[in-house]
């Protein structure tokens, strides 16, 4: 397992710093919640709302200028 980083992801010697609050949605199952994710980009304040994981790590790689994990 990879061990937790204590310094900030940076592209260009810029740091890029998010906040992401995650929470489960009741949905039509009930024994299978939908994630929501809320990303906050911390430099602008600028909110987005995911619904897919792939979607989340896809616009932080993008505002990041990095390729998303895989």
């Amino acid at each position: 397992m990879p061990q937790p980083s204590n310094s900030a992801p940076s592209t260009n010697g810029v740091a890029v710093s998010f906040v992401i609050t995650v929470w489960l949605e009741p949905s039509g199952h009930l024994d299978r919640p939908q994630w929501r994710w809320r990303v906050t980009q911390a430099g602008t304040g600028e909110h987005s709302y995911f619904t897919r994981l792939a979607d989340l790590l896809s616009y932080i790689g993008q505002k990041a200028g990095v390729s998303p994990p895989s």
